[in-house]
């Protein structure tokens, strides 16, 4: 849930890297909204790999550093700049399935963070009794 915070700027930008925020998007969006990938930037198909994804238009952007070189950070604010402004169209970043799933692990999360603050304090109970005899 954080990458998709962060892909929609509600995690400031400098808590996760761009690169990475970036990678997680067009991950995403190749399994989910990949006619949308397709149609932005004027793809016939899609690269194999999000990296290769974020080169090939980092390309066609003309996001190049010396030697030819796409500079990645930049081509990743483009696409977190194009997602958040809905340039690349009117998605949702979770699905039914992802947020069933994150209950789950937060209630087994919960679960064990109770059972801990149960250990904690059968241990605190323990040496106060041993110190009180």
């Amino acid at each position: 849930s954080g990458y998709r915070l962060a892909a929609t700027g509600a995690i400031r930008d400098t808590a996760i890297s761009h690169e990475e925020i970036a990678y997680f998007a067009v991950e995403f969006l190749f399994h989910y909204y990949p006619q949308l990938l397709l149609q932005r930037f004027h793809l016939s198909q899609l690269p194999n790999t999000e990296k290769e994804f974020l080169q090939q238009v980092g390309k066609m952007r003309g996001c190049l550093k010396a030697g030819g070189v796409v500079n990645l950070d930049q081509m990743a604010k483009i696409l977190l700049s194009e997602l958040r402004s809905g340039l690349i169209g009117h998605l949702s970043l979770e699905t039914p399935e992802m947020i069933e799933r994150e209950l789950i692990e937060l209630a087994i999360l919960q679960k064990q963070q109770a059972e801990e603050k149960l250990a904690r304090q059968a241990e605190r109970l323990q040496k106060y009794k041993r110190s009180a005899f």
